[in-house]
């Protein structure tokens, strides 16, 4: 019989680490790796594109189709060691078409839109997200992998979740009780986020951080998100991007007249996120307007925001 201590055994298949950013989670694995040439969708945030020019990784493009799905033919005649890919808006990417031609790559998986994660039977695979992005968190990355990284790379410094939470306690404030005014929580979240753009090392995820993910209760409130999700589907289902979403921080919408709605919202006090700012010719990105789920919204405030964009959008047809 196995022995009868006082300590509980886990099995860990993969290896588990934090840093303070998603980006910085990129960092660490081309810190170790340093690949010779990686292939990216062109479809992502340009922070990807700032990171590999920082550590002067050559990359080149595979194309994403309209349906966020990825293109064969693109990933077929180029020639790489790194496949980058994204799953887009909770969305797992299927992969069948593609298999063969990445199987024996190392993959970066960029799950900047899960919360947790698995590998699904790669080989040599590299994982993080970026709670910030989908959570109450200022900052914040968990990476899992098969491969052998150093985290000595990793310095014992966090540069600006401090001020993001500032920032965000000052607008809890102003929008709870009518302290303060827009602009005090507005500059610290810009200047929070200039300190994240130019630092250039890899900090860890904040003590906030780490106690925050302790109490989190995800299931519940991934329950809530699905729940609005399905409600927006039920609405605006012809538009939806995002159908087969496993995980739920955004509804995301196609919209050719994107832009004209996006200013018509604004002016019912809306500012509806897009993903992201363009840096390559794919026409998705004129297209994509997302709408939050986060549960920090009263039900009252996301049934009028319902019908705002009902108005909206079938208006603008």
């Amino acid at each position: 019989m196995r022995p009868i201590d006082g300590e509980i055994e886990v099995n860990f298949q993969d290896s588990i680490f934090y840093t303070d950013s998603g980006r910085n989670s990129l960092r660490l694995f081309i810190k170790n790796i340093k690949p010779k040439k990686i292939l990216i969708p062109d479809f992502l945030c340009k922070v990807i594109i700032n990171v590999l020019e920082d550590e002067k990784i050559d990359f080149s493009f595979y194309h994403i189709n309209e349906d966020l799905t990825i293109d064969y033919k693109s990933v077929k005649e180029q020639e790489f060691d790194i496949f980058y890919l994204i799953n887009y808006f909770g969305v797992v990417q299927n992969l069948e078409n593609i298999h063969q031609l990445i199987k024996d790559k190392i993959i970066i998986e960029d799950n900047v839109f899960f919360y947790d994660f698995n590998n699904r039977g790669f080989k040599n695979w590299y994982a993080f997200n970026s709670y910030r992005k989908i959570s109450i968190l200022s900052d914040g990355s968990i990476i899992k992998t098969n491969l052998s990284i150093n985290i000595g790379f990793i310095e014992n410094i966090n540069l600006f979740a401090h001020i993001k939470y500032d920032a965000k306690q000052k607008k809890y404030n102003y929008l709870k009780f009518g302290n303060g005014n827009e602009t005090s929580y507005l500059e610290l979240f810009e200047k929070g986020e200039a300190l994240l753009d130019n630092q250039k090392v890899i900090g860890k995820i904040s003590d906030n951080s780490i106690y925050l993910l302790s109490i989190y209760d995800y299931s519940k409130i991934q329950q809530i998100r699905k729940y609005r999700f399905n409600l927006l589907y039920r609405i605006f289902q012809d538009y939806v991007l995002n159908k087969k979403a496993i995980e739920y921080s955004y509804l995301v919408l196609k919209l050719n007249n994107r832009d004209k709605i996006r200013e018509k919202l604004f002016k019912q006090n809306i500012f509806l996120p897009i993903h992201w700012p363009k840096v390559t010719n794919n026409s998705i990105y004129d297209k994509v307007l997302s709408i939050p789920l986060f549960e920090n919204y009263t039900d009252n405030e996301f049934e009028n925001l319902i019908s705002i964009l009902k108005r909206v959008i079938y208006d603008n047809k």
